[in-house]
């Protein structure tokens, strides 16, 4: 789906969270990011399993909004059955300050 796809999407149901999945991204897909500012209601998430190959630490991260990040911090415990280890928090922060490195080769 492209981001004017994603934009209408928002705009449409801007009382609902739009989750946007870009495990795949680093592989060619626009990051939903940059919408952010202008959408409280869009969520984007991304793994480090994918384009990182951290599939064995299961590590990722969300973006949004303040209102929606709260909200995930707030019920994280409840249903997050993977606690990130100091080795996973390393490798995830090492994966993260490489991501202008890899993303290159990775959308050639």
């Amino acid at each position: 789906m492209g981001l004017a796809q994603i934009e209408q999407l928002l705009k449409l149901y801007p009382q609902r969270v739009v989750l946007v999945d870009e495990a795949y991204v680093d592989f060619g897909g626009d990051s939903a990011i940059p919408l952010i500012d202008q959408y409280p209601n869009l969520l984007v998430v991304h793994t480090l399993s994918k384009s990182r190959s951290l599939a064995g630490l299961r590590v990722g991260f969300a973006c949004g909004q303040a209102p929606l990040i709260d909200a995930l911090a707030r019920v994280k415990n409840s249903f997050n059955s993977y606690p990130l280890d100091r080795l996973a928090i390393a490798g995830a922060l090492a994966a993260l300050k490489t991501t202008l490195t890899l993303s290159r080769p990775a959308r050639r």
